[in-house]
């Protein structure tokens, strides 16, 4: 058997800390040093504890993500405050404005086909109507990171 030139524990360690703070496996990878994501996804194959880690990982990521939106939102220095009642659409008008490059995902309550053509073309990427399925709404933002990678939105 092959010895592996990557320090495996040190890598998914370091691995974990980059999902952790909201960065894509696949930016990780084209850092100097780091297997290849194919590399990856197969020690997740092979290891359920590892998969494990890194979905544990993604979650924190995707946390940190969601306050970063919220740090957009309520960024006081750019003289903008969400208020209670503010309108979904607005919010992420707000944030395209301030982060024009980030996808967003409406979640709504009451979408009507007039209010989903205004969303999406006021910027958002997809929308998702409450009670939303964890699974979907996971699934529409690695859709929207990729096409974002892509330069899709």
């Amino acid at each position: 058997m092959a010895k592996s030139k990557f320090n495996k524990e040190k890598i998914i360690t370091g691995l974990c800390i980059w999902l952790s703070e909201g960065k894509t496996l696949r930016s990780f990878c084209r850092e100097d040093g780091t297997p290849a994501y194919t590399n990856i996804y197969q020690w997740m194959n092979d290891s359920e504890a590892f998969a494990s880690r890194i979905a544990h990982a993604r979650s924190i990521g995707y946390d940190s993500i969601a306050e970063e939106c919220f740090e957009i939102a309520d960024n006081t220095k750019m003289g903008t405050k969400v208020k209670e009642s503010e309108d979904g659409i607005e919010v992420m008008k707000l944030i395209k404005k301030l982060r024009p490059e980030l996808p967003v995902i409406l979640l709504t309550g009451h979408m009507s086909p007039e209010s989903s053509r205004d969303g999406i073309q006021a910027g958002a990427t997809d929308y998702l109507l409450k009670p939303i399925n964890l699974e979907d709404l996971i699934v529409k933002m690695e859709d929207a990171i990729t096409a974002n990678r892509r330069g899709e939105n």
